[in-house]
């Protein structure tokens, strides 16, 4: 096994992990909530560093993917998919919550899924212009987003 499949099944595994990690804590009690964050008003910042690190870690995925569903996964089309699930993920834990028994659905809470998303992606290419790595490479090889760096 080469380097690279070794860090494509890292990656998805984490990024696996920490969605199911995200869908249990999203149908926990309230009481359990309170007691591991402390205050309500953390709330909106835990929901976007929770999705903007599973954006991330997709993204990095995405990038060591050449394909996905015979669609080569190159430049914009990375960023895409890894926003569109890390959204997906976050309606899902939302919807989740009708069927715990103290917790509702919150559109804030979606927003500020959707807010992490988009961070865990601005991350993602900020990380990549400073590291230059192997994994950042892919987007560097689509010309339309090589031009705004």
């Amino acid at each position: 096994m080469t380097f690279i499949q070794k860090r494509k099944r890292l990656l998805i595994t984490a990024s696996v992990l920490w969605a199911g990690l995200l869908l249990v804590l999203s149908v926990q009690p309230e009481a359990f909530v309170m007691m591991v964050l402390r205050k309500p008003s953390i709330f909106p910042f835990a929901h976007i560093a929770a999705y903007g690190i599973l954006a991330f870690l997709l993204c990095h995925y995405f990038c060591f993917k050449r394909s996905l569903f015979l669609c080569r996964m190159r430049g914009w089309k990375v960023l895409f998919f890894s926003f569109f699930l890390a959204v997906f993920c976050g309606g899902i834990a939302e919807a989740v919550q009708v069927f715990s028994p103290d917790r509702i659905p919150d559109w804030l809470d979606f927003e500020c899924d959707m807010i992490g998303a988009s961070c865990g992606i601005i991350f993602y290419l900020l990380y990549r212009k400073v590291f230059r790595s192997r994994s950042a490479s892919c987007i560097l090889e689509a010309g339309s987003l090589s031009s705004t760096f």
